[in-house]
């Protein structure tokens, strides 16, 4: 693993420590992107002073100006790809807010300077994973296309069958096969599902395969969860 996957996987350890950011800003400056460690600091220093309106003011116009910089690069840890997606909506990033709005990217989440969660259709977040997962401690997906079903009782369930990957209540194989959970597979007339005690629930199991796939995807280790 290179030193800043090891720096990703720290952060994702311990995702309050804006210290630890800040100390992979400097690593970032030092191995050629001095552009994207300024993004980390001003976005930290963003919300350090949310509340104070002068200092406010002036780091967002800072800011605003920094994003350009840094977007219209375009090179190094930031591929074209996952570039294009933050520039096209750089006026509306703070310190922790969504980005995105096009339906052919992603909405990215930005968290003090890196991106936490991303939202999308399966056939975008199959597109942009391995730009993301590469580059972002990312620990929370959210597909929009995809709703489990829901029975009378509040049960909900999701379904896999070889053959309707594409229906909103079936899940893609590829993401299926990723789901790790307490609750069971089931079999009936040809498709499999795991039922859950909310909906919520079930979102919530979905958003963990999305993210062990997406890590698997770029060489990443499996990352745990404490509840």
């Amino acid at each position: 693993m290179c030193e800043k996957e090891n720096f990703l996987n720290l952060i994702l350890q311990y995702p309050l420590d804006r210290g630890l950011r800040l100390v992979f800003a400097d690593w970032l400056e030092e191995n050629g992107e001095p552009y994207r460690a300024e993004f980390i600091r001003q976005m930290i220093s963003n919300d350090l002073n949310w509340s104070e309106k002068p200092t406010r003011q002036t780091s967002r116009i800072y800011l605003d100006s920094l994003i350009r910089t840094l977007f219209q690069q375009k090179k190094s840890a930031f591929s074209r790809d996952l570039a294009d997606i933050y520039y096209s909506n750089q006026l509306k990033i703070k310190s922790r807010v969504f980005v995105g709005t096009s339906s052919r990217s992603p909405s990215l989440l930005f968290d003090n300077g890196l991106v936490s969660e991303m939202r999308s259709t399966t056939t975008i977040f199959n597109k942009y994973a391995q730009s993301v997962f590469e580059n972002e401690p990312i620990t929370r997906v959210v597909i929009t296309d995809k709703q489990p079903a829901v029975r009378s009782d509040g049960t909900s369930i999701w379904t896999y069958h070889p053959e309707f990957g594409d229906c909103i209540k079936f899940l893609p194989q590829y993401l299926w096969l990723f789901i790790e959970d307490e609750y069971a597979v089931h079999q009936s007339r040809g498709y499999y599902y795991r039922e859950y005690p909310t909906k919520n629930k079930a979102i919530e199991s979905l958003s963990r395969a999305c993210v062990q796939f997406g890590r698997k995807l770029v060489g990443l280790p499996r990352l745990g969860w404490t509840s």
